[in-house]
């Protein structure tokens, strides 16, 4: 069987019918390499998405996500809604719709490629097996700070105005603007003692007001980027299934891992990020710590305080550094439990059975945890 699908495989990546989902791939091989549920004239979906999966395993190096297509009716759906002035930005993996300048648009183009190939040396590295990109993935960029807000409540219902971008996963993009035009700046930089304090793009907690504050936001709108587009990969690939509410401290913690101010380098859960790694010491040494038997079930925010998105997501993102450095096979098992567990709602007590089953009793693992990162919290302060 794995020498009719690598054949078959070939075939279609050669026919550049390698597009994935649907049954444009399936078209151009023959019949006879194919394995007998693939024949069906009806297999599409979530049977063809299998399929798909399968032959990418069998697939020749360096042919997985070649020429993937552009069109999609993500990208379709989000094109009607644009004013004509926005232009397609397109790289191998994504497709960037903008109405800003030209080469800041191909910078983000560049970045959002940059975290496919981080995102996926992580997955291979952890031992998961991400599906092939069905499509290009859609973004949206807006040069200005008001019609991102507008496009955003109208379209996706965000509303909360301290993001600087986000991912959709009812409308499975990702949407950004030039953090440059964000009023806060603007208004810091026309006078700077007007921002005591200003808020960060998707970390979740304020931070001072400072020397270089220019620099500090597109640090922050690169690290929002990442996170976004992490998050996107994440469910399009399915080592996160879209089919179940799954538990914030996973989703978050993936995401906030990937985040670097320094995308040229490599980046992700084995590499440390120290903007996180410096507010998770300070909430582990201020006491503010979330126990990790409630962490562990919540599949959205508890409530909107401020220490509370704060140590949701500072603790994730050492969480999952931790685990990926010291917990690796746990963590794998964890994900594909997630991903076999029945499409719905897992209630708290039924994360915490998955969380338990995978790592074990969760307060010891909390004391192991939390012994480690205070010994590396005095490590940093000597």
């Amino acid at each position: 069987m794995i020498t009719a699908l690598s054949t078959a495989a070939a075939i279609a990546a050669a026919t550049g019918a390698w597009h994935g989902g649907g049954q444009s791939w399936l078209a151009s091989v023959p019949a006879a390499l194919l394995p007998g549920d693939a024949r069906s004239p009806g297999t599409t979906g979530d049977a063809a998405d299998e399929l798909l999966a399968t032959m990418a395993e069998a697939m020749p190096f360096g042919t997985r996500d070649r020429r993937l297509r552009t069109e999609s009716d993500v990208y379709r759906d989000t094109r009607k809604l644009l004013p004509r002035r926005f232009h397609a930005y397109e790289a191998r993996r994504f497709v960037v719709l903008s109405d800003a300048a030209p080469g800041w648009s191909r910078k983000q183009v560049q970045l959002l490629d940059r975290t496919y190939h981080q995102f996926n040396r992580f997955t291979k590295r952890l031992g998961l097996k991400p599906r092939p990109l069905r499509h290009k993935l859609v973004c949206v960029l807006f040069q200005e700070h008001d019609d991102y807000r507008r496009f955003a409540e109208r379209r996706d219902g965000v509303t909360a105005e301290w993001i600087s971008g986000y991912y959709s996963p009812k409308h499975d993009r990702i949407v950004f603007y030039n953090i440059e035009t964000n009023p806060e700046l603007v208004e810091a930089l026309r006078e700077p003692r007007s921002a005591t304090r200003l808020a960060g793009s998707i970390t979740g907690y304020a931070r001072p007001a400072r020397s270089g504050l220019r620099s500090e936001y597109l640090k922050a709108a690169t690290a929002t980027v990442v996170h976004e587009a992490v998050h996107q990969l994440a469910f399009h690939t399915r080592i996160q299934s879209p089919h179940i509410q799954n538990p914030l401290w996973l989703s978050e913690g993936l995401a906030t891992a990937f985040e670097t101010d320094h995308p040229d380098r490599a980046f992700g859960p084995d590499h440390e990020y120290a903007l996180r790694t410096e507010q998770f010491q300070e909430i582990l040494a201020e006491g503010k710590l979330i126990p990790l038997r409630d962490l562990v079930t919540y599949t959205r925010m508890p409530d909107n305080d401020d220490d509370t998105i704060s140590s949701v997501y500072h603790q994730s993102y050492a969480l999952i550094t931790w685990m990926n450095r010291f917990r690796r096979e746990e963590l794998r098992d964890l994900m594909d439990a997630l991903r076999n567990e029945p499409p719905g709602r897992p209630g708290p007590q039924r994360h915490l059975q998955i969380f338990e089953q995978a790592f074990g009793d969760v307060d010891r693992l909390e004391r192991l945890w939390l012994r480690h990162e205070r010994k590396s919290g005095e490590g940093r302060r000597k």
